[in-house]
């Protein structure tokens, strides 16, 4: 699924939102998660709860356990026919890094 991001900037509970420029995005559904996972780039952070989670792979291999912000991120979808979409994510997993968002 390509997701089309926000054109924005604003202030939400002291935390400067970024800007992004429009482009392609990539969206993973990830049926065996509990949660959505989202990163900087990829989705528009409307609320931080700040409440960290520390959060590890399926396996104990993938290495220790990070510690993660819990927050709200927005998604544009276009859907074929023009049509766009707001998506909203609560409680997703921050992950600043995340190339591809885990939904």
């Amino acid at each position: 699924m390509d997701i089309g991001s926000v054109t924005t900037s604003y202030q939400f509970n002291s935390t400067t939102v970024n800007s992004y420029k429009s482009c392609k995005i990539r969206c993973e559904l990830d049926s065996h998660a509990d949660t959505c996972v989202v990163g900087t780039n990829t989705a528009l952070i409307i609320a931080d709860y700040e409440r960290p989670v520390h959060v590890r792979g399926y396996s104990p291999k993938v290495g220790e356990a990070t510690e993660c912000k819990t927050v709200s991120a927005v998604l544009q979808y276009t859907n074929n026919d023009g049509v766009n979409y707001m998506l909203i994510i609560n409680q997703a997993i921050y992950i600043p890094d995340k190339e591809v968002n885990l939904i």
